[in-house]
């Protein structure tokens, strides 16, 4: 019974889109708005301008509270990326310490301390990495470690994740807390590399085993501000 209209409709809709560009339809529209301003304050201009501040004051508490609307939904959202990106981030900044503090350990002579594995207390166990990794730098400090050359090597590409990949993301974020841990643990991390350099060039330092547990100290200040809440 509608399907003809509908179809006449269907069709003719389109053509008025393709006949009138949207600037036209605009300047039509102002047109009329103006012709009608005319008209209602021509007919009665007293009521009609009663009824248009009326209107216009309700179109702007209409456009106030959909700004205002529309901006909360937008920072819930930007909030809840922000959060995603920074529960991210500092996973992949504990599995790095993890990864180096797994690297000093496995240095220690045999048998090892388990309360100071920093795989098996960080990874397995929530809330004990920090734990672990104070028991290991008490015992690297007792300890002479071989290969300190070697070790920096295996500390490296750990380093430079946290260079490359935290670092930025925390900036971005805004977290100063965790920025300023790192920014002590990169300064450990280039005294032991100057004194694995050293060692190379002079033989055995003495300063290595205090270079090497100051290294894992600030490491366990980072894991430490992991899991400060905020972080």
């Amino acid at each position: 019974m509608f399907s003809c209209p509908l179809a006449l409709i269907g069709k003719i809709i389109p053509d008025l889109f393709e006949k009138f560009s949207l600037k036209s339809a605009l300047a039509g529209a102002a047109f009329l708005s103006a012709a009608a301003l005319l008209l209602g304050f021509a007919l009665d201009p007293r009521a009609f301008l009663g009824n248009l501040l009326a209107e216009v004051v309700g179109v702007l508490v209409s456009v106030l509270l959909a700004v205002l609307v529309v901006e909360r939904i937008i920072e819930r959202e930007r909030l809840r990326r922000w959060d995603l990106v920074s529960e991210q981030t500092t996973l992949t900044l504990r599995f790095a310490i993890i990864r180096a503090g797994v690297h000093v350990y496995l240095r220690l002579p045999a048998p090892r301390d388990p309360d100071a594995d920093p795989y098996t207390l960080g990874l397995l166990q929530d809330n004990l990495l920090t734990s672990a990794l104070d028991r290991l730098a008490t015992a690297t400090r007792k300890q002479n470690l071989p290969g300190i050359a070697d070790l920096v090597s295996l500390l490296s590409p750990q380093m430079q994740l946290i260079r490359s990949g935290v670092m930025p993301q925390l900036l971005a974020i805004g977290n100063h807390n965790l920025i300023a841990r790192l920014a002590a643990l990169e300064s450990a991390f280039q005294d032991l590399e100057h004194t694995a350099w050293m060692t190379e060039q002079f033989g055995g330092l003495a300063q290595t085993p205090d270079d090497v547990a100051g290294l894992v100290e600030a490491m366990a200040r980072v894991s430490e501000g992991i899991d400060e809440p905020g972080s």
